[in-house]
């Protein structure tokens, strides 16, 4: 096979990406008889973070909560300021990200709550 570069046929670089492509899905296929471990190395070192923060989860949660409050009435805050002036910085998009976060957090927050009845019903 050959390619053609800017008028110019070059014999030889198909096979070359030929090549090239199927050692790249031969490299991911080896990817699947590691997987497994490492997922298990990952789990172990997620097992390993919650054991030493666990401790920490009230102080962490009450972060979390008074830094979303903040969040919010600065944005608030510099929206009520600057629309007086008609120059309105504080789009819906800022609003948006700081839903998401919102939701993020209170999923995460109510996650020992639901998470066992979502695990019981899914198997």
């Amino acid at each position: 096979m050959s390619a053609r570069v800017a008028g110019t046929l070059i014999p030889g670089t198909g096979v070359a990406a030929g090549g090239a492509v199927a050692a790249a899905f031969g490299s991911a296929l080896t990817w699947l008889c590691c997987l497994p471990f490492a997922l298990g190395a990952a789990g172990g070192g997620v097992a390993a973070v919650a054991a030493i923060a666990g401790p920490w989860r009230p102080v962490l949660s009450g972060a979390s909560l008074l830094l979303l409050g903040v969040a919010a009435f600065t944005t608030w805050r510099s929206r009520r300021r600057e629309c007086a002036t008609h120059a309105c910085p504080t789009s819906r998009l800022t609003w948006l990200w700081l839903g998401a976060a919102t939701l993020l957090v209170a999923v995460l927050l109510t996650l020992p709550r639901w998470s066992s009845w979502l695990i019981y019903w899914s198997l």
